[in-house]
């Protein structure tokens, strides 16, 4: 299940006339742009691109970030929507337990009612994380990440574990 870029964050929309992102963090709090000198930019189709960070500026909602090669507002503006993503390799440990939503991507679901399906996304939203999961017949559930539906997450092993499907959203 382990990546080696774990998406952190959304650009927002450009910022300024030198071509800063308004970065629009997945976890309130995260400190990762500021630890890192190096960010991939991606949208959902086509090829990763990797720029050097020149700076970052915590706002109280956004982080503002310049990255090499984007000057001006008509260029950062092209990035709108693009995903942040950094390598897993230059953020701190995780603790005992703990693990990134990207490494749940792929895990196997699993309830008192057997295999459930596959991850196949994970959603932050400002309330609650989710899970996207696949079943055997294709469709596509959404289950919120807290409790009483979590029961146990193996991230390491790729198995997160329900203790009900009461509230399968389709």
């Amino acid at each position: 299940m382990t990546a080696s870029l774990i998406a952190v964050g959304r650009v927002a929309k450009p910022h300024g006339v030198r071509g800063e992102l308004k970065v629009d963090l997945y976890w309130e709090g995260s400190t990762s742009l500021l630890e890192v000198d190096r960010v991939v930019l991606a949208f959902a189709q086509g090829p990763l691109h990797t720029r050097l960070v020149e700076s970052v500026r915590p706002t109280p909602r956004y982080q503002l970030l310049k990255v090499a090669g984007i000057d001006d507002l008509t260029e950062a503006g092209r990035w709108r929507g693009a995903e942040i993503r950094v390598a897993r390799a230059v953020l701190p440990p995780l603790e005992a337990g703990a693990y990134y939503l990207a490494d749940l991507v792929g895990a196997r679901v699993v309830s008192a009612r057997g295999e459930l399906g596959v991850v196949v996304e994970v959603r932050p939203y400002p309330t609650v994380d989710t899970i996207v999961i696949e079943d055997a017949t294709g469709r596509r559930h959404e289950q919120p990440l807290v409790e009483p539906w979590l029961t146990r997450v193996d991230a390491e092993n790729g198995v997160v574990e329900l203790g009900g499907v009461e509230g399968f959203l389709d």
